[in-house]
Formats: structure tokens, C-alpha cells, sequence
């Protein structure tokens, strides 16, 4: 009333006053410590309290501090600044003050530098010793190698045994290869070399009547680089690659192509080898192959010509260059042609089947088609087999067996062969799921491109999507978090994502394979338009949670998660188990396991009536007949690689917080509630200690929903593999609205559903 009063005395007396918002600043003063010659970059974010539009200039007081932008408008802005060292020496200082002038008013940051010798500082931390540099090189290879190519490498061998030094310069006279730096950690006694074993020795083909494409798998002893040089001898023989790299290897796998060329085989047998030379041996892998004597180089040539032609037409058709007649009849005589040579194989009668069915003469494509019914297709033809079931399900040719099993084999042909262009194509036009999907479409073309394919009907069909789905496009811009992934990482994070390998269930590669998936799922739904009001995650889901918050990096995320999951592999102790607990109240179960003998807790409160338990293997099992005593309705015991959650993980824990120490926070664009304490997170500060205890505390998941509930959300999206937040979350409120995205269609759903929600 008194403020009312007031205002209204202003008004008569001719005075206007109003209360300007102050600008949020997430720094208010900058301390950088750096060493010498290493110049730093940050990042000083500015906001309105009110979120309200703002603009200004910035000054620095010190040429020293650098800023990047001059000018600024927005609502939330970011002002990167970096510190120029050149010329400082250790123990100097630079200080310097950034003044920001605003519509909001004048604020002043000021900036404090110290010039150190702590040692040289990489994304991993110090290296100031040969020990931290290799722990460096492990992880991070090409970091390392930037290192040893500077000017700084000679501080870590100071206190090093002398010798180093000696081997150090002979092995970086310039040109510096990988090569190089892999000598002298070997040469120093602190690393094995890279050695090879093959997955088998030899292999024998006989009575080929194709070409035959095969895979020998290549597996590298330990972490480091190395070279290797592939030479085959055999005409027969042609190989995918002739040079690979440890950086070609996913994990310690390389599988290498190789063909047998059956137009170069006679009704002998020959022989042949592939050679794998590195700097350390050679690995020999024999082949022997035999075909049919009959065959005739010059029908292969008349039949490469034929093809050709054959797609040739097939291409000016689809570019409107002829018409569907002229395809269809000079087609059908390059047909008539190869016939008449001997050349006509399944793909020819399918390319023959095809041409009838597309333009209407579907009787004619029956009986094209009516002589492969009972064919069995080999590995190599999965082309033409994908192309038959397609054709004869479209055409009633189809068997009883193939018309119900058609779709599935479809799809397993893809995944079996992800890179032809073909059998996708016949997939996009045969699945529901695809057709219905033109975003997924584009995606998949796309990802075609990057596996290497370069057909021009590849060229044409993305061009057709953008013709008439031109907005699909801004959704390839996700693959780009799977590229910086890779970058950060050192890991061939699509191919441990969308290819089939051993190493997804390993914790280490498990993490941040589900992190970068969630990240790319989030970059989609921020172009969009969508935008959360507030975040959470479950355990690893927490880091998806900071992403959306904006409290770091896509990179430091990433760099984070990955030496998490490392950490956590790493440390997971034998005699450690977990076991789910249904039916039972969540404070019981918690009174229960401190009541026993040993280390036992709660791992997580998921929802009313299921709750995770962790710890010792024995602890957790008498802690289990506990329960079951007191009621809990089951104790199922899960098969989990470690005691996740559970103090038996604090070192693991305590490590992460010396990762995190490296990483720089910024001001969050939107709240989230963190596992530990199933709280908002006000401060940034505060984000790397809960981090570092989220590994080894009690995930507060329940709680956490029930706490953004309580503050009005009602709508909650889950990202990611699965659907286990959106159940979790229906036990814990009816009422709440749970969406769910994993694949693109899903994304299209969701936005579609909040669109009608507004």
C-alpha cells in the first residue's frame, strides 16, 4: 500500500521513476591461472533478470584480455574473451577489467591472470611427467601427439631419466609422424608395441560361379598407432584398403574387405595371399580359390557394358530426359541383348521384372519373375534377393512362406549390408514405417553417403526428398553431435551406435554411446522449437539433463562421460551385486539395508514399488531375505556388471571430481534437478560435486519426478533407448503426460502432440 502511495505522489508531482532490472552475470570477477606461452580462452555469459531483451558494448581495460564481441543483443549472451601470455614469464601477472555497457547499465568485470610453471595443461590435466603424458597418449592419441610436436615436450622429461631426452630428439626430426611418438614410448620401456592376430589364417573357395566378397578380422594387442601396409598376391584377389591405421580400428577390431574376382579363375585352383606388413612383422592370411572353366572374359565385358547402359537409360528416365515408353523399350532390347550373349542372370531378370511392373505389365512381370520363386540366393546376391521379395510380393509371385517372412528379411538384408544404396531403396518403398517417414528417409540417405556410397541414384533420391520435404533437412544436423562425439572421444562413436559390436556392453563404451544418442535426440528437438521449462536424468541421464540446462559444453560433456565410463569400468570391485525390490515402501528397504551386516544400500528409488539395492554380493543377498521377510512382494536379482550406486564406487567417484575440475561451467538457461537430492541446482558451482557423488549415492528418481510435479509440470519427454522413464513415471502419477522419442518418427509424434497441447 505504501509503494501504491507513493507511485501515485511520483505521478502527480511530475516524477517517473522505475526500477530498472539488473543484469545477471555468471562471472563476477575472472581469476585465470595458466603457464608460460599458453594463452586461455572463456566464456562470460550475460542476461537480464527479467529474461528480457538486452544490448551493449564491451571494453577491455588491458590488451592482453581479448574480446570477441564488441557489440551484443539477445537474451542471454555470450561474450568469449581470451588472454594473450606471449612475452610473459612465469610468476607475472596480468590484470585487467571488462566493462559491459548496456540498456540495463554499466557493470564492470574484473579479470586477475597468473602466468605459472604447474606443469603443461591438456583436456586430461597436468602432464608434467612421462607418466602423465602416456596416460595422456592412452586416451586421448592425438592430443598427445600435439604435445610431442611442441616446444613444451621437454618439461616432461625433466627428472627424467637422461636417455629420454637423447631418444626424444633422435625420434622428432622433422616430418614428426605418429610413427615417431609410438617409438620413443616403446623406446622409453613404458609401452608395449602394437602387435597383431589374426582371426584366421587361411580360407579356401571352390567352384565359385560369382564373385565373392568376405571379411577377415584383424585384432590389435593394446592402445598405441601403428601402420599397416596390405599387399595380396593373386590377380584374384583385390583388398578394400591398402594402408590402415590403429585409427581405423573400432576398439580393437578391424574388419578388412576383400574380394575373390571370379572372372579371374579358371576350373584350377589358385593361390593367393593378403600381407600385412607392419614396422614390427608381417601377417600372412592364404587364400585358394577355384571356379568354372568355362567362363569367358570378354561375356563379363559385354555384360559390364550392358549394365551400364541399362542405367544409363534408368537415369534419364528419372531426370524426365525420356519418357516411360523409350525407357521401357530400349531398356527391354539391352535386355534382349545381353540374352542373347549368355548374360542373363537373376539380376538381369529382376532388372526385366521391374521394368514390366513400373509400367504396368504385371503379367509379364510374373512370368519374369516365376522361375526364382524356389532360388536360393547366395551371400553375395542379397541385392537381387532384396529386390525379388520385393517384386514378387508387389506381383502375387511370392511363395506363402515369403510373402509373411518378406518385410523382416528386407530389413535384415539392410542391416546385414548397410552400405547399398539398392536394398535400402527397396526398403524405403516397401516399409510402412519408412514411407510414412520421409525425415527418416533423408537420414538414412545421408548416413548411405558417409558409409561411401556414391551412386547417382543415391544423388537423385536425396535431391527428390529435398524437392518435396525441403524442411527434413534441418534434421541432419544431429549427426552433427556424433561427429564432434568422435572428434572429443577418439571413438567411432556411429559405428558403436548403429553397428553391431561387442563393445556396446561394456560400461566404458555403454555410457557414452547412450549420451551422444540422447544429445543428437536433443539437438532435433531444440530445432524444433521445443524447449523444457525444466530437466532431470536418471543416473547417466543427469548429463543429458546438464546439456539441456546449459551448464556445459557438448565437448566437456562428452570428454566427461567418457572417462566416467572409464573410471566406472575400471573400478567396478568383484563380489559387488544389485537386485530389484518390488512392492515395498522406500524408506523401509533403506532402514532394512542399514540394518545389515556389510555394505548394502539403495541404488535407486525408480517408482512406488520397485527400488534397486546395491553393494556386496552377500550383504545384498541376506539384505534380500530381509526384505522378503517383511513383506516385498519379489527380489529379483540383476545381472549388472558392478554395484552401481553404492559406496563400494566412491574412488570412482573421487576420481570423476578431479575430471570435472578441468571442465568450465556456465550459467544455466534452464533449471534441473539433480539425482542426489532430487533438488533444483541453483549454483554451478555446485554441479561437480554432485557429479562426483551421483557415482557411488542413491538415485533419487521418484522424488525428483514427484518434485517437478509439485511445481506444475505435467508433460514429460523422454530421450533415448526405451521407454522405462515414461513407465516409471506412470506409476508415480497417473495424471502426468509421458512422451517418449528414440526414433525419428517419434520426434515428428511429440512435436505434432505438444503443437495441440498450446
Amino acid at each position: 500500500m505504501d509503494t501504491l502511495k507513493r507511485r501515485m505522489e511520483q505521478l502527480l508531482n511530475g516524477r517517473f521513476e522505475y526500477e530498472v532490472p539488473k543484469l545477471t552475470l555468471s562471472d563476477t570477477q575472472i581469476n585465470l591461472t595458466t603457464n608460460e606461452g599458453e594463452n586461455v580462452r572463456g566464456e562470460l555469459y550475460v542476461a537480464a533478470e527479467d529474461n528480457r531483451r538486452i544490448k551493449g558494448m564491451t571494453m577491455s581495460s588491458n590488451r592482453r584480455v581479448l574480446l570477441a564481441k564488441e557489440k551484443f543483443s539477445g537474451t542471454t549472451v555470450c561474450i568469449p574473451y581470451g588472454l594473450d601470455v606471449k612475452g610473459l614469464s612465469a610468476g607475472e601477472t596480468v590484470d585487467a577489467v571488462i566493462t559491459i555497457n548496456s540498456n540495463l547499465g554499466e557493470y564492470q568485470v574484473p579479470v586477475h591472470a597468473e602466468i605459472t610453471d604447474d606443469g603443461i595443461q591438456t583436456s586430461r590435466g597436468a602432464v608434467d611427467n612421462l607418466e602423465a603424458f602416456i596416460k595422456l597418449a592412452e586416451s586421448d592419441y592425438r592430443e598427445a601427439f600435439r604435445l610431442y610436436t611442441s616446444e613444451s615436450f621437454l618439461k616432461v622429461l625433466q627428472g627424467e631419466d637422461p636417455g629420454y631426452e637423447s631418444l626424444y630428439r633422435g625420434m622428432s626430426r622433422n616430418p614428426v609422424t605418429y610413427q615417431h611418438m609410438e617409438e620413443f614410448l616403446i623406446g622409453t620401456g613404458k609401452k608395449e608395441p602394437v602387435t597383431l592376430r589374426l582371426e584366421k589364417t587361411e580360407q579356401t573357395w571352390d567352384h565359385l560361379d560369382t564373385t565373392v566378397k568376405d571379411c577377415l578380422n584383424l585384432y590389435k594387442s593394446t592402445w598405441g598407432y601403428t601402420r599397416m601396409e596390405v599387399e595380396v598376391t593373386g590377380d584374384f584377389l583385390e583388398v578394400e584398403k591398402k594402408v590402415i591405421t590403429s585409427e581405423d580400428f573400432i576398439g580393437s577390431v578391424y574388419g578388412l574387405e576383400y574380394l575373390i574376382r571370379k572372372e579371374k579363375l579358371g576350373s584350377g585352383r589358385k593361390y593367393g595371399q593378403i600381407r600385412i606388413k607392419t614396422v614390427y612383422g608381417t601377417y600372412i592370411y592364404e587364400v585358394k580359390a577355384s571356379g568354372n572353366a568355362s567362363y569367358e572374359l570378354s561375356t563379363r565385358t559385354y555384360e559390364k557394358k550392358g549394365q551400364a547402359a541399362l542405367a544409363t537409360l534408368y537415369e534419364k528416365y528419372l531426370l524426365g530426359e525420356i519418357k516411360q515408353q523409350e525407357w521401357k523399350e530400349a531398356s527391354l532390347k539391352e535386355l534382349e541383348n545381353l540374352r542373347n550373349l549368355g548374360c542373363y542372370y537373376p539380376k538381369q531378370q529382376l532388372t526385366e521384372a521391374y521394368i514390366y511392373e513400373q509400367t504396368g505389365d504385371v503379367a509379364n512381370a510374373m512370368s519374369v519373375l516365376w522361375p526364382l520363386r524356389e532360388l536360393k540366393f547366395t551371400r553375395e546376391q542379397m541385392e537381387e534377393e532384396a529386390w525379388y521379395l520385393a517384386l514378387a510380393v508387389k506381383t502375387s509371385v511370392a511363395t506363402e512362406e515369403q510373402k509373411m517372412t518378406a518385410q523382416a528379411r528386407i530389413e535384415n538384408l539392410y542391416r546385414m549390408n548397410p552400405g547399398s544404396y539398392p536394398i535400402l531403396k527397396v526398403l524405403m518403398e516397401t516399409s510402412e514405417e519408412y514411407k510414412q517417414a520421409p525425415g527418416r528417409q533423408m537420414y538414412m540417405l545421408e548416413e548411405l553417403f558417409d558409409l561411401g556410397c556414391r551412386s547417382p541414384f543415391l544423388y537423385l533420391a536425396a535431391y527428390e526428398k529435398m524437392e518435396t520435404e525441403a524442411g527434413y533437412l534441418k534434421k541432419l544436423s544431429p549427426r552433427k553431435v556424433y561427429t564432434i562425439a568422435s572428434e572429443v572421444t577418439g571413438l567411432n562413436l556411429p559405428g558403436l551406435c548403429f553397428e553391431k559390436n561387442e563393445q556396446i556392453d561394456i560400461t566404458e563404451y555403454t555410457q557414452i554411446a547412450m549420451l551422444t544418442t540422447e544429445a543428437a535426440i536433443l539437438a532435433a528437438l531444440q530445432e524444433k522449437g521445443v524447449k523444457a521449462d525444466v530437466a532431470a536424468g536418471l543416473s547417466l541421464g543427469e548429463y543429458g539433463a546438464i546439456l539441456t540446462a546449459g551448464a556445459m559444453s557438448l565437448e566437456d560433456v562428452f570428454r566427461v562421460v567418457r572417462q566416467r565410463g572409464i573410471l566406472m569400468q575400471e573400478a567396478v570391485p568383484t563380489g559387488g551385486a544389485m537386485c530389484a525390490v518390488l512392492g515395498m515402501d522406500g524408506e523401509k528397504i533403506a532402514k532394512i539395508c542399514d540394518e545389515t551386516e556389510g555394505i548394502v544400500s539403495v541404488a535407486n528409488y525408480n517408482c512406488p514399488g520397485q527400488i534397486v539395492i546395491t553393494g556386496e554380493e552377500g550383504a545384498v543377498a541376506v539384505a534380500a531375505e530381509k526384505l522378503k521377510e517383511a513383506g516385498a512382494r519379489r527380489c529379483i536379482p540383476l545381472n549388472v556388471s558392478g554395484p552401481f550406486h553404492s559406496a563400494m564406487l566412491k574412488e570412482a567417484g573421487e576420481k570423476l571430481g578431479k575430471v570435472l575440475e578441468q571442465v568450465e561451467l556456465r550459467a544455466f538457461s534452464t533449471p534441473y534437478v539433480t539425482n542426489v537430492t532430487a533438488e533444483y541446482v541453483t549454483e554451478p558451482s555446485e554441479i561437480k560435486e554432485l557429479l562426483g557423488r551421483q557415482v557411488y549415492s542413491s538415485v533419487k528418481w521418484q522424488q525428483s519426478v514427484e518434485r517437478m510435479i509439485a511445481d506444475g509440470v505435467d508433460t514429460f519427454i523422454e530421450i533415448g533407448p526405451g521407454r522405462t522413464l515414461t513407465g516409471f513415471l506412470k506409476k508415480i502419477n497417473k495424471n502426468a503426460t509421458g512422451l517418449h522419442i528414440e526414433k525419428v518418427e517419434d520426434l515428428d509424434a511429440v512435436v505434432k502432440m505438444l503443437g495441440e497441447k498450446q
